[in-house]
């Protein structure tokens, strides 16, 4: 799979509820189809999904050995959440990681941690869940200013 389709997306062939059932290459989409349209945004009951995105830098142009190595080792930790992932994207194009996870407390940053000690050289780009900590523990700082004041 990897080595004929070098330029492709490889995607996590799961869905909502099913369990990991290894890589499957993209290629059957169509290649200019953008990622926001194939990322599922809401679960079944209208919760919407948390996602994040990592770099995972030179990859692409890593020889097809550490690539493989790499996509075994994410595949391993995405089997080890379970059903709490709900779609990944891995773009070799451009080096990107992308995962989509059912809503729970921290889920994101403990599995971008978890990425990061698989895969050394990832980094995490981006975060809602992140982002939406940090508001809330401003939000937080915020209101025992205002009460002390």
């Amino acid at each position: 799979m990897l080595h004929r389709f070098p330029w492709a997306c490889y995607s996590l062939g799961m869905k909502n509820d099913e369990e990991p059932r290894g890589l499957q290459s993209a290629s059957r989409l169509l290649p200019a189809t953008p990622l926001w349209r194939r990322v599922p945004t809401r679960m079944p009951d209208g919760r919407p999904y948390h996602d994040f995105m990592m770099l995972i830098p030179r990859l692409r142009q890593a020889p097809r050995s550490r690539q493989q190595e790499v996509i075994d080792a994410l595949e391993r930790v995405f089997a080890s959440y379970g059903k709490a992932v709900a779609f990944v994207d891995l773009n070799l194009k451009l080096n990107l990681l992308w995962v989509s996870v059912r809503p729970a407390p921290g889920l994101c940053l403990e599995m971008a941690q978890v990425i990061q000690h698989a895969v050394p050289e990832a980094l995490l780009i981006a975060s809602q869940a992140d982002a939406l900590e940090r508001f809330r523990a401003t939000r937080k700082r915020l209101s025992r200013e205002q009460a002390a004041e």
